[in-house]
Order: structure tokens, then C-alpha cells, then sequence
């Protein structure tokens, strides 16, 4: 005579999909996808509220922002008076307008050498490719320290 012995009781989780792939690359559960929504939207609230703020206040009038006492929350009067007298001439202007040509010509040449870096590296048996690959990883690892 055979006795039955009920199953052991077993915590119940959700089974996988696929049972072969790790944990992590499974789709998230609902909890994970809400607090992933808020965590992003409090990240972008608090990028977003002060940049928001300083906008208003470049736009608004000068009495505008001394009635808010120097951060405006609510635009009363929108002006572009001190865009117009910042970019009129004098200094800023000029250093825009360096900081622009810099940037252009700074970034067409990184362009154009990562393309023949990228060219020429890819050619496993070109000539030099070892000792080439050897100084971009050397400067680039020694620009980030």
C-alpha cells in the first residue's frame, strides 16, 4: 500500500518566457515599467523646471522680473530687448561667433579623421595598423583621465 504525500507548497513566481536567457532580458514587469515612467519624468521635471525658468526670465521685462523678485514663474511681459543688446555687437557677438567657427572646424576634422581612422583600421593587414590603433587607444584612453 502506497501512501500520497501532497506536493511540497512552492512560491509561485511568474514563469519566463524563454528560460534559457538571463533574467535581465526579459520584458519588465508592470511595477518595473511604472517606476521607470516616474523616475524618468522626475528626471525630466527637474532638468526642464529650470531651464523653463531661466527662459522666461531672459524674455520677460525688466519690471516683470523685479516684481518676481529676479525668477519669473509667469511670464507677465515678453520682450527681446536683451537678446537684441546682447547680439547688436561688442564681445558676445565676437565670441559667438568664435565659438561657432571653432566648432565647425573642430567637428569636420574629427569627422573626417574618425572616417580614414575607421577606413584604415578596418583593413585588419593594412600597413601600421597595429601601432595606428595603438595610439588612438593610448590618446583617447589618457583624454579621459
Amino acid at each position: 500500500m502506497t501512501t500520497l504525500t501532497p506536493p511540497a507548497p512552492t512560491r509561485h513566481t511568474a514563469p519566463r518566457r524563454h528560460p534559457d536567457r538571463p533574467v535581465w532580458e526579459e520584458p519588465p514587469t508592470a511595477a518595473g515599467q511604472t517606476t521607470k515612467g516616474l523616475t524618468l519624468a522626475v528626471v525630466v521635471a527637474l532638468i526642464l523646471g529650470p531651464l523653463y525658468c531661466v527662459v522666461l526670465t531672459s524674455i520677460s521685462t525688466p519690471a516683470a522680473i523685479n516684481r518676481a523678485g529676479g525668477l519669473v514663474l509667469v511670464p507677465d511681459g515678453i520682450t527681446f530687448e536683451a537678446y537684441r543688446t546682447m547680439l547688436s555687437g561688442g564681445p558676445v557677438r565676437q565670441s559667438l561667433l568664435v565659438t561657432f567657427g571653432v566648432t565647425l572646424v573642430g567637428t569636420a576634422v574629427s569627422m573626417a579623421v574618425s572616417v580614414l581612422c575607421a577606413y584604415g583600421l578596418s583593413r585588419a593587414r593594412s600597413f601600421g595598423h597595429r601601432f595606428l590603433l595603438l595610439i588612438l587607444v593610448v590618446t583617447n584612453s589618457s583624454a579621459a583621465a
